[in-house]
């Protein structure tokens, strides 16, 4: 008669197993296998349990995996665009392209989000794959009205009129 859990197992729950010149370890490792429950050996005493279920921060380690995204930033008529920006939604990981339009970023999370900027342009926004391949990037077809241009002293952030500098201008 066997007991789980305060409970009496009926013999039709029972596995037939056949085993030969196998230890208790393997004996156990191979009924066990596939179930939710794990077992410890200590000396003569053999100890079943339920598998302990794993923690909410395990699981999201788990279903992230790691990985470097690459691809190369080009406009409207096939041009590299150095200098463009590549942010990962919600993260602090970032670069920007080199003079042939194309970037890395390390150790993204598989399903991560990418932004994608340069000036001028219409930003995009990505799922992360290894190889981005091309990204082109289409033109913003309006004026642009107005720049504000603010001077960070970096303890406050103080607007043209308040700041003793000089800005350049755009003609």
């Amino acid at each position: 008669m066997f007991f789980y859990d305060g409970k009496i197992i009926p013999k039709d729950k029972f596995i037939d197993v056949d085993l030969k010149n196998a230890n208790i370890d393997e004996a156990l490792r191979s009924v066990l296998e596939g179930s939710s429950l794990t077992y410890t050996i200590d000396g003569k005493i053999v100890t079943i349990k339920k598998k302990p279920k794993p923690k909410a921060v395990d699981n999201n380690v788990v279903a992230a995996e790691l990985i470097d995204v690459r691809g190369k930033v080009v406009g409207e008529d096939g041009e590299p665009l150095p200098g463009a920006s590549i942010f990962v939604k919600d993260s602090k990981i970032a670069t920007t392209t080199n003079d042939k339009g194309e970037f890395i970023l390390r150790n993204v999370e598989d399903k991560a989000v990418i932004l994608v900027g340069y000036v001028g342009y219409q930003p995009e926004e990505l799922a992360v794959e290894r190889d981005l391949g091309t990204i082109k990037l289409v033109r913003v077809t309006g004026k642009l009205q107005e720049v504000e241009v603010t001077f960070n002293t970096g303890y406050e952030r103080i607007d043209r009129s308040r700041s003793a500098g000089s800005f350049p201008s755009l003609i």
